[in-house]
């Protein structure tokens, strides 16, 4: 545990690395007036929650790993403020359910990875705005199917990693006209429709 004003003199503080730890509890208060943080690793901590306002005032916040860490819940509203995040790390944890709206306001992420989880479904809208994405690894969970317009926004994905999963059919829209690279073994494939 670190105190809440552990860091409240630090108002310069761009760089933030607190992984390869043992936290486990993360004060709601702790990054409140770090505005300037750019970066901030909390991987391979013990960290089992993550809540709403813990992000809160990161507002230029440019990076967020949270991977390899014991999450199993993220409330509504966790990233709301992180308008300005491009990469975000989820993976390695024990996530079996996502809010449909979670990721609603990070319209300039680019490179998100929620891969080595336990998620067995995800709303067809989870990723609607996300227009700017290019990296989206979902690999290692236990997805069986995934809905039709689940992906149609993703216009500028280059790499979607679907591999280690539970998938029978592949039958989705893809809107992608820059993808290179889609990842789909080690899964239970009887079909493959990719409506391009």
């Amino acid at each position: 545990f670190i105190e809440a004003n552990a860091f409240d003199s630090l108002r310069s503080l761009i760089l933030l690395y607190l992984h390869k730890n043992k936290l486990n509890l993360l004060n709601i208060s702790l990054f409140q007036n770090l505005n300037n943080l750019l970066e901030l690793n909390l991987n391979e901590n013990r960290i089992q929650s993550i809540r709403h306002g813990h992000f809160r005032n990161l507002t230029a916040l440019n990076f967020l790993y949270l991977a390899n860490n014991q999450i199993s819940s993220i409330e509504s509203g966790s990233f709301d403020s992180l308008a300005y995040l491009v990469k975000l790390v989820l993976s390695d944890n024990c996530l079996y359910k996502l809010d449909s709206l979670l990721i609603s306001n990070l319209g300039n992420l680019i490179d998100l990875s929620i891969d080595s989880n336990i998620l067995t479904t995800i709303d067809e809208k989870f990723f609607q705005n996300l227009t700017n994405l290019r990296f989206l690894k979902l690999d290692s969970n236990r997805f069986t199917k995934f809905k039709p317009k689940t992906f149609s926004n993703l216009v500028k994905l280059e790499l979607l990693n679907l591999s280690n999963n539970y998938l029978r059919n592949i039958d989705f829209d893809l809107n992608l006209n820059y993808l290179e690279e889609i990842g789909l073994a080690s899964n239970h494939l009887k079909s493959i429709n990719l409506n391009l």
